[in-house]
Order: structure tokens, then C-alpha cells, then sequence
């Protein structure tokens, strides 16, 4: 009977270690988002954090879950999960070459040549290999044209855009962002990801101006003001490039560093479009098809009143990688062009409108469909940007959770940088329980910061969480390593 009693006390007191543990385990994280929220950078500052159990989306931790906050670039979740259900992974952008009027015997055209853009955001792009390589995509369709007989062009090179709105970037973005590669916006025929690379001298000496040698690609017809001087060696890129859409004009400050021969800072092209007809006309003519007229886009057309409907015919066709290979770069690497190419395709392809309102009703309709609450939330842009969006970090938790009985998950889990190992969280949670369990996606504006993602904590509980804070004080380095103290202890509890 005795050794009965004993093995009964022997159970129970397990039992009671267990929960104790369970109980010192929960009371660590509640102690660290304590200590969190009395943090001398928090003092003006306003954040909440929302922790999710993925097995029923019960609410596992959270502290101001439902307080309206910028997001940042977490918003980009919310976004590619969407398109990636609506359009599905291997959803592929179009870009359309064609032609119109008639080639006679000696293989003149009579007509025009027409880049018809399909909003792809890789047209032109490095990252995908040479499928999306400018000189490949323009040697391709020169093939097609000579397989037509074409040797002349009397005639331009027409770039159309018309399949997005032309405000190339959304109207809440700052005048500080849009002149920069961050800030390029997404047109209807974009190229080259809307970006190009300003490449200085530094000077000798600290304080000299920097001299500007070259753009990459070239632009000969870009206007810069440059204003640009030399900083401390290993300063890093201090550059604002200042201007705005359809502009040529662009004003560069700042700093570059002392020490390298070479160095570039990227910027963002005024006019996608118009660029890229220029480089395919260039490109005609420098293969020795003459293209007798100076090149063009639609919407210059239509502001001289010069709006033309010509029949089309087809030269020839390029596609994009699929989507599933584009949101691994939008989350990934954070890329804002990408995000505000798929926002606005979602527009196009639910409601035939390529606008980023449009796509915004279509994004929310898709959560509200499955369940999310939007209260508090109030979107602008596809990737965060802009300071006028605002959302809780419930409602983030919230989508990553809905998303997970969706055909797309595994490709956006997959897009999510890992602790320690990828993307913006790859120097951090070094040596503790998150690396290489955490996938995080991470946002930062000024006096933003911000984290969303998945975990599996100590206790084997898979968790979504999203962690916001809103003007903060203090250094940037200080705000991350607070928050990164604190995604730790979520994922040490039990």
C-alpha cells in the first residue's frame, strides 16, 4: 500500500514540476514583454505584439494586439500572400511585342514597332539569370523581326503602359523616397526593376565633392544636379537621390565614402516606359535595322493629342518567371517594386482596373473573405511604404494563420528570411532558440520597426507572431536588439 502512495506522490509531483516549468516558462515571457515596454526607447513610443498558436489561432501572447500601427515592409506579407491565392504560383506576367502597317518586298516597315507592357516587374531584371536579361529579351524579338523581313522601320518604337494607371507610384509616398531605388514605383512596361545605378569618384579628401562618372545603364538624357560629397571611410551609402516621376531632372545629396576607386548608389528611373523604348529603338538601329523616328510611349502620344489605333500583330512574346519565384524576392529581399507590381495585378486580374486602390479592395476582399477582421486597418500601397498605412498586429497574425490551409503556403513560408541565416535577420538570434527556426519578415521606415513571421517555440507549439513599434527613441541598432531580445523569449516559452 506504501509503495502505491509512493508511486502516486512520485506522479503528482512530476506533474507539479511540470506545470511549474510551464509556469516559470510563461512567466519569462511575460516578464520580457514587461521589460520591453519600460525600455528608455519606448517611453514615447507606441507598439503591440500579437503571438498566435497555428494549431487552433487561439491567442497565445499579446500586448496592444489591436492598436493601429505603420507597418512597413511587414505589410509585404499580406500582400504576396494574397496574389499568390489569387493568382496562383505560377502566375506569369506578359510582355507583348508587336507591330503595325504593312512590310513590302524590300523589307521596309510602314509602320510602328510596340513594347506592350504587361506589368511584369522582372522585364529587363539581373535576378532571375539571362531569361530576363534586357539584350536577351531584345535579341530574341530582333530574331523575330528579321524572320518577318523586316530591315527598316519607317517608323518609332512605341513603348505602351496603359495595363497599369500611369501614377507610377502611389500619391502618399514621401518626396524624400521616390527619387531613390527603394522608392522606383511599378509602371505598366517597367524595365531594368526602374532603377539605375549612379556611379562616383570619391575624392581625396574628406569633404570634397564626389564625382559623378557615370550612370549604369546609361541615360544620356537625364538631368542631374549633383551635390554630392566625400565622407570618413567606411561611411557607407549616405545618398538621397531627389525627384519624381516622368522627370528628368534628379538632385543628389549626401555622402559617399572615402577609399574605393568606385562607387554606386542607385536611383530610380523617371520614365520606365520611355526608357525602354529608347533602349530597344538604340538597340534596332545599332544591329543595322534603322528605325527612322525617335521613340516614343503612348501616354506622351496621348498628351500631344497624337493617340493612335493601329492593328497589331504580333512579333513576339516574353513571359516572367512565375509568381512563386517573385515572392520569394518580395519578401526575401524586400524588393518595394515587386510588392507594387502585385498589388496592382491583383487589381487588373479581379476587377480589370491595374490600379493600386484597386488592388488594395481586391487584397482586402480576399482576407475578409476568409475570416480576418480589418478593423484598424487602413492600406495605401502594396509594400509599405507609404506612412499612411496602418494595421494591427492582430490582424497580421491573423492572415499568416488564415494563409496556412492555402495551396500557397509552403511558398510563402519559404520566402520568409530565416533567423540567422537569410535575408534582413541574418545576423541576428544568433546562438539561441530562433535561429534557424524563425522566418521573420522585417519592416523599417523612419522611427519604424517591425516583425512578422513563424516559430516553434520551446514547448513545440507552432506560433504566428507579428511584433510593431511606432516612434520610438534612440538608435536604430538599440530598437532592433530590444526587439530581438524579445522574439527570443517568445520563442524560449513553453
Amino acid at each position: 500500500m506504501a509503495l502505491k502512495y509512493k508511486i502516486v506522490a512520485i506522479f503528482l509531483l512530476g506533474c507539479i514540476t511540470q506545470y511549474n516549468s510551464h509556469a516559470q516558462a510563461k512567466d519569462a515571457l511575460d516578464s520580457a514583454i514587461q521589460k520591453f515596454s519600460f525600455t528608455s526607447p519606448m517611453v514615447h513610443a507606441s507598439w503591440g505584439l500579437s503571438v498566435i498558436d497555428m494549431s487552433d489561432g487561439s491567442v497565445y501572447r499579446s500586448f496592444n494586439d489591436h492598436l493601429s500601427l505603420m507597418p512597413a515592409s511587414t505589410l509585404k506579407t499580406f500582400t504576396s500572400a494574397a496574389a499568390l491565392s489569387l493568382m496562383g504560383e505560377d502566375f506569369r506576367f506578359k510582355t507583348t511585342f508587336a507591330y503595325s502597317g504593312s512590310v513590302d518586298s524590300a523589307g521596309v516597315l510602314n509602320g510602328n514597332i510596340y513594347i506592350i507592357g504587361g506589368g511584369d516587374p522582372t522585364f529587363g531584371s539581373w535576378r532571375f539569370g539571362g531569361e530576363t536579361y534586357m539584350d536577351t529579351i531584345w535579341h530574341r524579338t530582333y530574331r523575330s523581326l528579321r524572320e518577318l523581313g523586316i530591315t527598316t522601320v519607317v517608323g518609332r518604337v512605341i513603348a505602351d503602359a496603359s495595363i497599369f494607371e500611369y501614377m507610377t507610384v502611389p500619391p502618399s509616398w514621401q518626396w524624400e523616397d521616390m527619387g531613390n531605388y527603394y522608392g522606383t514605383g511599378v509602371a505598366g512596361l517597367s524595365i531594368h526593376e526602374n532603377s539605375v545605378r549612379y556611379v562616383f569618384r570619391p575624392a581625396k579628401r574628406i569633404g570634397d565633392p564626389a564625382q559623378l562618372i557615370r550612370t549604369e545603364p546609361e541615360i544620356p538624357y537625364l538631368e542631374v544636379v549633383n551635390n554630392v560629397t566625400t565622407n570618413r571611410k567606411w561611411s557607407g551609402d549616405q545618398v538621397y537621390v531627389y525627384g519624381s516621376p516622368y522627370s528628368n531632372l534628379r538632385f543628389l545629396t549626401g555622402t559617399v565614402p572615402y577609399g574605393p576607386a568606385e562607387f554606386m548608389v542607385s536611383g530610380s528611373i523617371p520614365d520606365p516606359a520611355f526608357f525602354a523604348a529608347t533602349q530597344f529603338s538604340n538597340f534596332l538601329n545599332s544591329k543595322g535595322m534603322e528605325v527612322l523616328f525617335a521613340p516614343t510611349t503612348l501616354l506622351q502620344m496621348e498628351w500631344m493629342g497624337a493617340y493612335e489605333r493601329n492593328v497589331r500583330k504580333p512579333i513576339y512574346v516574353h513571359y516572367s518567371p512565375p509568381l512563386k519565384q517573385i515572392v520569394y524576392y518580395v519578401n526575401m529581399n524586400s524588393n518595394n517594386m515587386y510588392a507594387e507590381a502585385l498589388v496592382k495585378m491583383c487589381g487588373h486580374h479581379a476587377k480589370k482596373e491595374g490600379t493600386t486602390s484597386a488592388g488594395v479592395e481586391v487584397v482586402q476582399e480576399f482576407w475578409r473573405k476568409k475570416g480576418v477582421n480589418l478593423s484598424g486597418l487602413n492600406q495605401k500601397d502594396g509594400s509599405g511604404l507609404s506612412r499612411k498605412n496602418i494595421i494591427t498586429p492582430r490582424i497580421l497574425t491573423e492572415t499568416l494563420y488564415r494563409i496556412k490551409d492555402e495551396q500557397c503556403f509552403d511558398i510563402l513560408y519559404e520566402s520568409l528570411p530565416v533567423a540567422g541565416v537569410s535575408g534582413s535577420v541574418k545576423n541576428m538570434f544568433k546562438k539561441s532558440s530562433a535561429e534557424g527556426n524563425m522566418r521573420a519578415k522585417s519592416g523599417t521606415i523612419s522611427g519604424v520597426k517591425a516583425y512578422t513571421g513563424y516559430l516553434t517555440n520551446a514547448g513545440g507549439k507552432k506560433l504566428a507572431f507579428a511584433l510593431i513599434v511606432n516612434n520610438y527613441d534612440g538608435k536604430h541598432s538599440e530598437m532592433v536588439k530590444l526587439m530581438e531580445e524579445l522574439l527570443i523569449a517568445v520563442s524560449n516559452s513553453d
